[in-house]
């Protein structure tokens, strides 16, 4: 039994299509399994200009980049 043209064309493109997809599957879910998830920003709103602003650090009080003024964190 003779493969058809459009198979044997085929055949070269989706065996590297396929093994590419395996890979990035593969990737993709190690990296969500090993890497622990971040708590996310914490935000911030300059009581003196107004200024919102987001941390990755989780303290009580920062100063402001514009202004220099210490804030309290008003979400996590």
């Amino acid at each position: 039994m003779n493969p058809s043209p459009a198979q044997t064309l085929l055949l070269p493109f989706a065996a590297p299509m396929l093994l590419l997809l395996a890979l990035a599957l593969y990737y993709r879910t190690r990296d969500w399994v090993r890497t622990p998830r971040k708590r996310g920003h914490s935000i911030y709103q300059c009581q003196s200009c107004r200024h919102l602003y987001l941390l990755d650090r989780d303290v009580p009080m920062q100063p402001c980049p514009r202004c220099a003024h210490l804030n309290e964190l008003v979400r996590r």
